[in-house]
């Protein structure tokens, strides 16, 4: 029993992925521009998950046809970094994760090119195996406004380093928040961004925040000091 034991935990170990070796495959994946391959990264649930699929799908084919991966890394992953995802019907929780995985993207699109910062949480299956986590959802009823597309960008005037940005922002009715990471442009979706909260920058007192919506022009653009941290508000949310 116990040789028995002993073969089965080397077998385990022999057989299990390094993250190093997992993150070769997201690379990969995001190489071939193929929404199957990149999907599966997600661990069989999403692939065979019609309702997962479904959540997934549309922006994994959208950015394998626009994005391409600079570098992938490993990051260690603070819960509450973000608030819970809001969308039309539907409220999304990430799953409990210890680490992250942190992809550089360069979009392609002419009408939106640059870079941006992609966060997956990173899931440890019980056969050794990793997959990038995916969200669960409970519904809701809303029969209201479709929502709108937002970009930011972030411009420091001398090179810095800008700590992770908190978004505020109402969705469906219900205020929650995200977190942008860079410089950006990082784009959503949600009703109104109602604010900003800039911590202060390394190697720079002052930012420009530029915002659009719906690929306007800016409705928002203004410099402001962040010396000492600031709370930008940006829309009421009176109606």
């Amino acid at each position: 029993m116990k040789r028995f034991l002993l073969v089965l935990i080397l077998s385990s170990s022999i057989h299990a992925e390094t993250e190093e070796e997992f993150v070769e495959h997201i690379t990969a994946a995001w190489e071939s521009r193929d929404p199957e391959k990149i999907l599966a990264l997600y661990g069989e649930n999403a692939v065979n998950d019609s309702e997962i699929r479904k959540l997934v799908m549309p922006r994994i084919e959208l950015e394998a046809k626009t994005s391409r991966v600079k570098s992938a890394s490993i990051l260690p992953f603070t819960p509450g970094a973000s608030g819970p995802g809001i969308m039309a019907g539907k409220i999304l929780f990430t799953p409990s994760a210890q680490k992250s995985v942190a992809l550089e993207m360069h979009n392609d699109d002419p009408k939106n090119t640059g870079s941006f910062t992609k966060i997956s949480l990173l899931v440890k299956n019980t056969d050794g195996s990793f997959s990038l986590g995916v969200p669960t959802f409970k519904p809701f009823e809303w029969s209201g406004a479709k929502l709108d597309s937002f970009r930011i960008s972030i411009k420091q005037p001398s090179e810095g380093e800008l700590s992770p940005v908190a978004v505020v922002v109402e969705t469906c009715d219900r205020v929650t928040w995200k977190t942008m990471s860079g410089n950006g442009p990082f784009q959503f979706g949600a009703h109104k961004i109602l604010q900003l909260v800039i911590p202060p920058a390394k190697g720079g007192d002052q930012v420009t925040v530029e915002i659009s919506r719906n690929d306007d022009e800016p409705f928002f653009k203004k410099t402001i000091d962040i010396s000492n941290g600031a709370v930008v508000p940006i829309e009421s949310t009176a109606h």
